[in-house]
């Protein structure tokens, strides 16, 4: 501090230094005392059975949009579970894909067509076509753990009556590969799934990524859908 004080003046001193280190300090101690206080409600139902469908927003995904449906058929979920997948536009067949993997497979699978370009026009489009009351939105290279579903049906069906959506952490896939996976892991903890759960404790939960799949009843779903959607609101 005296240092800096003597090269640019005590008053830009004390802002950098209080920028730099204080405030960073008490936003991370903020965060972890959050965390040690988060305490959720219990589960009621462990395995519940309400019918779900997933929703895909899915353009030129036909690398990875099959291994993403397969992971949706592993789920050990009890209830019925369909895949809505809303093609926006693919020139790579994977609305083809998508419909011969179901085929085989036996899990029920719906493309349905949005050839305006942007996310929040497939996702309006395909929650115009949802039949189930519980909607899951993914993202098409996203990867469902197999407790998935199920852990994020009896969150959602055990949380209090202001909550309205429910996302899941995410983990990255190749995070030992090397420093930059191992930055994206710490990244992806801190500024999704920490941030989340200590926005969720103060009810002020301002996103709901797709990306960690997401699970929220259609109705509470507003006419137009962007990227993200406000954990907490009415409906």
């Amino acid at each position: 501090m005296d240092d800096l004080a003597a090269a640019v003046g005590i008053v830009p001193a004390v802002v950098v230094v209080t920028l730099v280190a204080y405030v960073p300090g008490w936003l991370v101690a903020f965060l972890a005392a959050s965390l040690l206080l988060d305490r959720q409600p219990p589960v009621r139902d462990a395995h519940p059975t309400a019918p779900v469908t997933v929703l895909i927003a899915a353009r030129n995904e036909a690398e990875r949009i099959e291994e993403t449906i397969a992971y949706i058929a592993r789920q050990d979920y009890q209830g019925p579970v369909s895949v809505l997948v809303a093609d926006n536009g693919s020139t790579d067949g994977t609305r083809a894909i998508a419909e011969a993997f179901g085929a085989a497979s036996g899990l029920e699978v719906r493309c349905i067509v949005e050839p305006r370009p942007g996310k929040s026009h497939a996702l309006n489009t395909g929650l115009a076509a949802v039949r189930t009351e519980l909607v899951i939105t993914l993202d098409a290279d996203t990867l469902l753990h197999p407790r998935a579903i199920r852990q994020l049906v009896a969150r959602l069906l055990s949380s209090p009556g202001d909550v309205r959506a429910v996302a899941g952490s995410v983990l990255v896939r190749n995070s030992r590969d090397n420093l930059w996976t191992r930055m994206q892991e710490w990244d992806y903890f801190l500024g999704i799934a920490s941030v989340k759960r200590m926005q969720g404790l103060y009810q002020g939960t301002l996103v709901a990524q797709g990306r960690s799949a997401s699970i929220a009843p259609r109705r509470c779903w507003p006419p137009a859908v962007g990227r993200t959607r406000s954990a907490r609101t009415s409906c």
